[in-house]
């Protein structure tokens, strides 16, 4: 299986979306990070290093700001009628997980 269909699996599974929800946002954790690791399981601290470093560069260039993007559109904004900010929301929210994925591949690669 590869990285990507199990890290959907995985999260998909009974209470892991909370837990690496709550590592997240308490705990500035990158998700897709912590979804390679699990199933990696890498030992060498170099691997290790270079995935945490390749992770933050995507998360700094792509990732978090599309989140802040996703969240920002939850409220009403002057002059966008609901639906069509929604309709934004849902398309940030799709980049968003894009994102993710394009960097679970990148991990992939690493080894």
């Amino acid at each position: 299986m590869d990285l990507w269909s199990w890290a959907v699996s995985a999260y998909g599974r009974e209470g892991v979306a909370e837990a690496a929800l709550a590592l997240q946002d308490n705990h500035g954790q990158c998700v897709p990070l912590l979804l390679w690791a699990a199933f990696a399981r890498p030992a060498e601290p170099e691997m290790i290093a270079r995935a945490v470093s390749l992770a933050r560069a995507w998360e700094d260039a792509a990732i978090l700001p599309l989140r802040a993007a996703r969240r920002g559109l939850k409220s009403d904004l002057p002059g966008a009628p609901a639906d069509a900010r929604e309709a934004l929301r849902t398309q940030v929210k799709a980049a968003e997980l894009e994102s993710e994925r394009l960097l679970l591949s990148a991990l992939a690669g690493l080894g």
